[in-house]
């Protein structure tokens, strides 16, 4: 296992490599795929300050190419066909952006679809996305170094703990809301 981390380590050193990360994110993302594991990925083989980068990088860009991918071809799709009022205030996008059970590749096309205005949700993708994306590449990295180290250290407890924050805030946030 420590030769196979040490390989990935040493090719996504490579300038190519982090190309070749953020085309192959972006355009999952930007066809309404899951990118989930390629934040992981992209937290392990690069570190938690390049993968937090190239992890926000590729996550603005497959929005903006889901969102006007969705909005170019489905122009002929009228408002009342989707039976609910768009979000288009910040906070809800954000919210929605934040929340683990709404995957953010179909929230682009739907944003697209529903005319979402656009400097509105990307500003929604990149402050509803900054914070997951910097804990899951904490995440991904610290599991990587405990995997190598042999033990679970301190850096993995607290990217834990930050990560578990981060995917629980918006259901607490849900309900103090309500109350």
């Amino acid at each position: 296992m420590r030769h196979g981390i040490s390989i990935v380590r040493q090719t996504a050193g490579r300038g190519a490599a982090r190309v070749a990360f953020v085309v192959a994110y972006t355009v999952l993302l930007t066809i309404g795929l899951p990118g989930g594991p390629l934040m992981i990925l992209g937290g392990a083989a690069f570190g938690p300050i390049t993968g937090s980068i190239l992890n926000l990088t590729s996550i603005t860009l497959g929005a903006t190419g889901g969102y006007w991918l969705a909005r170019t071809l489905g122009h002929g799709v009228p408002r009342r066909a989707l039976h609910f009022e768009p979000p288009h205030n910040l906070t809800t996008l954000i919210s929605l952006q934040i929340n683990p059970l709404v995957p953010n590749s179909i929230l682009n096309l739907a944003a697209g679809l529903a005319r979402v205005d656009f400097r509105t949700y990307m500003v929604s993708v990149v402050v509803g996305n900054f914070a997951p994306t910097i804990a899951y590449s904490y995440f991904a990295g610290a599991l990587l170094s405990a995997g190598t180290s042999g033990g679970v250290g301190r850096e993995l407890w607290i990217a834990a703990i930050v990560l578990a924050v981060i995917l629980l805030a918006p259901i607490f946030a849900g309900r103090w809301r309500t109350t």
